[in-house]
Order: structure tokens, then C-alpha cells, then sequence
């Protein structure tokens, strides 16, 4: 199955993190046409040297190649230009939860996740859901798609496993009725060509395709 035929919903299940480091602003804009030309929808920006002016100028450009742009708390500024452009923004595990704002959160536990849910977390990320490719000396136990499966049959929202996910992997998330997977390494890892980025983004979102009967096929953070 293509992207294409994947459709909306498996792009919605696709959660890109940008890698921090080692893309500048015409990087990134670069990366954010090939995911959009591969069928990604959305895309957390996660730039810790990104502020202000600059930030906000990179997030208007950005959400027109993919609306569903959150913008990570660890871009200085992010909740103020979250609010002028009316995006969504993602926190950290223990952040104080903004007022005005949609957002989703990382957590690392279920109690975790339930705890951002019943605070209105409109999604979560749960790691280590296995060994994470940006993380070589994470030795931190991983959670597995059983466990993830579990989690996420008993939370009302949508869960994407992040941490190690392939497509191999997202394979097993899907299988176990997991909503999605976020992902830095198996799209940004190395050195990517606009090619290669299109390549690993839509063999991840054919492993994401999902029947429309499933839970949260009608999710939206945007």
C-alpha cells in the first residue's frame, strides 16, 4: 500500500520529531517539503536553538507544508508562538500544563499517561517503546509493543510509541492496536537526502496503515 493510499488517517499516526541538531532553518524547511510529498501530516519541532523572531517565522512556513506542526517546549518561546499561531505544543514529562493551548506530553509510564490524559492531554508519547536509535546509551528497560498495547487499550486517547520504531516495528504497535509512532532516528538518522527522508517516511506510514474501524480514526490534534 502507498502513502497514498494509506490516507489521512495512517498520517496522523506518523508523529516526526525534528532531531535538535545538525539542521538549520533551510534544513528543516527542506525536510518538512520531503514529509509533506511523502503524505506526512504532522511534525513536532524540537529545535532547542530556535527563538522568538526565528521561531516563529520557521513555524508560519512550516505549517503550511504540514498543519498539524506542534512545537516542542524546549524551543525557547514555544508557548508564545504557539498562541499567535494557534498550534498545538508538546511537554515534557513533570511540565506545568499551558492555559489556552491544545498539547500532548511525553510520559514513560501508563500512570503517567493516564495523569496527562485526566489533565487534557489531547495525545502522549510512551518510551522507551524499544531501543532508541538517537539514545545509543539508553539502557533504560523497554516497554515492547504488548505492554504499549495494553497501555493504550486503557487510555482514552490516542498513545505513539516512541523509541527505536521501525517499520518492523510499527508493524507490531499496529498489530497490538497501538495509535501510532513517533520517530526521530528511523526518519533523520545519519545524513538524509529529501529522497531518503520521502523513502523512510512512507514505508513508516504503510506500516502505520490502519481500517477505519479502529480506535481513534477520527483523532485530531489540529
Amino acid at each position: 500500500m502507498s502513502a497514498g493510499a494509506a490516507g489521512e488517517g495512517a498520517a496522523r499516526r506518523l508523529l516526526p520529531i525534528s532531531p535538535g541538531e545538525g539542521l538549520d532553518a533551510r534544513g528543516l524547511l527542506v525536510a518538512a517539503e520531503a514529509l509533506a510529498e511523502a503524505g506526512a501530516h504532522q511534525l513536532v519541532l524540537r529545535e532547542p536553538w530556535l527563538e522568538g523572531e526565528a521561531l516563529a517565522a520557521l513555524a508560519e512556513s512550516l505549517v503550511d507544508r504540514l498543519p498539524g506542526l506542534i512545537l516542542h517546549i524546549r524551543c525557547p518561546g514555544a508557548l508564545a508562538v504557539a498562541r499567535a499561531l494557534r498550534l498545538p505544543v508538546h511537554l515534557r514529562d513533570g511540565d506545568s500544563r499551558p492555559e489556552g493551548l491544545r498539547w500532548g506530553q511525553s510520559c514513560h509510564s501508563l500512570a503517567g499517561a493516564q495523569a496527562a490524559v485526566a489533565a487534557g492531554a489531547s495525545y502522549v508519547t510512551l518510551s522507551p517503546a524499544y531501543s532508541p536509535g538517537s539514545k545509543p546509551e539508553d539502557r533504560r528497560p523497554t516497554l515492547g509493543a504488548v505492554a504499549l498495547g495494553r497501555a493504550q487499550a486503557a487510555l482514552d486517547a490516542p498513545i505513539f510509541a516512541l523509541g527505536g520504531v521501525g517499520p518492523d516495528e510499527a508493524r507490531a504497535l499496529r498489530a497490538e492496536g497501538v495509535y501510532g509512532a513517533a520517530v526521530i532516528h528511523a526518519i533523520f538518522g545519519g545524513s538524509p537526502t529529501p529522497e531518503s527522508l520521502k523513502l523512510r517516511c512512507r514505508t513508516l506510514l504503510d506500516a502505520l496503515a490502519y481500517s477505519p474501524s479502529e480506535r481513534f480514526c477520527g483523532a485530531r490534534l489540529d
